[in-house]
């Protein structure tokens, strides 16, 4: 079976992430096979080919929707919004700081299973932890280009290491999801809010007379 009759490749594509991420999430990424995949997807291997070189590149696709599917959740945008430039959602670092903190602790992100299961295929598989590495930092990239913008704009000290706070960010952002997988108890949204605004009480500029 090649790809459905009267289905466009990009439709074809989501079909076999959405598969993956099923048998991946059943079986593990060492576990979960192509066929296993195309089996699920009801498509041809040359189907996943023609898409993703390999298991890992497939792999790495799922992580990156799952995660891009909790910001947009996150951030309440919809799925067809951009995220290419989260300074225009996110009003300053300290805000996204909150929100991840607090929503990904209260709420369990859907790409917990899929991340530690990348952390751990990152171990083994040296395909998967060097796409494992530049997905995280993207998201890294995308957290510095806020905080330059809030630079620019006078809303956080051109003092502050902005590669430093990013990887902060970024550390909170991975910390908080893998950490909402898990039954912790929630954490008080004021609470968490209040300790985020005293920790980047530093960073900010003082307000010009």
């Amino acid at each position: 079976m090649g790809r459905k009759t009267g289905v466009t490749p990009e439709q074809t594509r989501a079909e076999l992430v959405e598969a993956a991420a099923r048998v991946f999430a059943l079986k593990g990424y060492d576990g979960a096979s192509i066929a296993d995949i195309i089996d699920d997807a009801g498509l041809s291997r040359g189907s996943v080919y023609t898409h993703f070189p390999s298991k890992a590149e497939l792999f790495i696709a799922v992580v990156r929707e799952h995660g891009r599917q909790d910001y947009l959740d996150l951030i309440g945008l919809e799925q067809t919004e951009d995220l290419a430039d989260l300074s225009s959602v996110v009003g300053s670092v300290n805000e996204f700081l909150a929100l991840v903190g607090s929503s990904f602790a209260s709420r369990p992100p859907t790409d917990a299973p899929i991340l530690v299961e990348a952390i751990v295929a990152s171990k083994r598989d040296p395909e998967v932890s060097e796409l494992v590495t530049s997905w995280i930092l993207e998201i890294e990239d995308l957290i510095a280009a806020a905080i330059a913008s809030a630079q620019e704009r006078g809303a956080i000290s051109p003092d502050v290491n902005a590669a430093a706070l990013a990887r902060f960010a970024t550390l909170v952002d991975l910390a908080a999801r893998l950490a909402g997988g898990m039954d912790l108890p929630a954490v008080d949204d004021d609470g968490w809010s209040d300790l985020v605004s005293g920790l980047v009480t530093s960073i900010r500029n003082p307000p010009h007379d």
